[in-house]
């Protein structure tokens, strides 16, 4: 559907390259300058590219996803150092659970302001205190499996399958940004002229 819009888009600008003062459904259209057809052209060829290019390596890049999700489980099932890390964090999440639990627990059979201040404050400082130790481990979890050489080979794959769209997609940013650039001269002008007096002045 963006892919839609933005081929739109581009149509929709292509059709103000008309002669001046043409009338298209009771609107003026003024013609735009040559740099902006010339970034249109290349939007387009650049979006044509990003196309072909999915097209092309679709297949590739579904299987080497599916090959990454199997490089994972196989580490889940067989690699020692993620299985400990996977056990670190489980044993963690269930003693922080129950750690949490008797806060509640001391904060409801509070029977004054200063036991009852006490345990919110014991309670609010296990849950920062949990937070940031369940993070660790779901670091070390992520770390363990990224390490695993079934994982890492499975994303280098990917990581090379899919540069020339990642490439694709880099292209029609830099369009879309010169683009822009090419039809608000005015802002470009203005955002440089402060930027001298500023520096001017400063």
């Amino acid at each position: 559907m963006n892919g839609s819009r933005s081929l739109l888009g581009v149509e929709l600008l292509e059709g103000r390259a008309l002669p001046s003062g043409f009338a298209t459904g009771g609107f003026h259209l003024p013609p735009v300058s040559e740099a902006v057809q010339a970034d249109l052209a290349q939007l387009r060829t650049d979006t044509q590219q990003l196309h072909t290019d999915l097209m092309s390596l679709g297949d590739t890049l579904k299987a080497d996803r599916h090959a990454l999700q199997d490089a994972i489980k196989n580490a889940f099932a067989t690699n020692t150092d993620v299985q400990a890390a996977q056990t670190t964090l489980q044993t963690d999440v269930a003693t922080w659970k129950t750690t949490l639990q008797a806060d509640r627990k001391a904060v409801h059979d509070a029977t004054d302001d200063a036991a009852r201040t006490a345990a919110l404050d014991k309670l609010k400082a296990d849950r920062t205190a949990s937070a940031t130790a369940i993070a660790a481990d779901a670091k070390a979890l992520q770390a363990a499996v990224d390490a695993d050489t079934g994982v890492a080979a499975a994303k280098a794959k990917l990581a090379t399958d899919s540069a020339p769209i990642k490439a694709d997609q880099a292209a029609i940013q830099a369009d879309l940004k010169q683009l822009w650039a090419d039809l608000h001269p005015t802002t470009s002008t203005t955002t440089t002229t402060d930027t001298t007096t500023a520096i001017h002045v400063g």
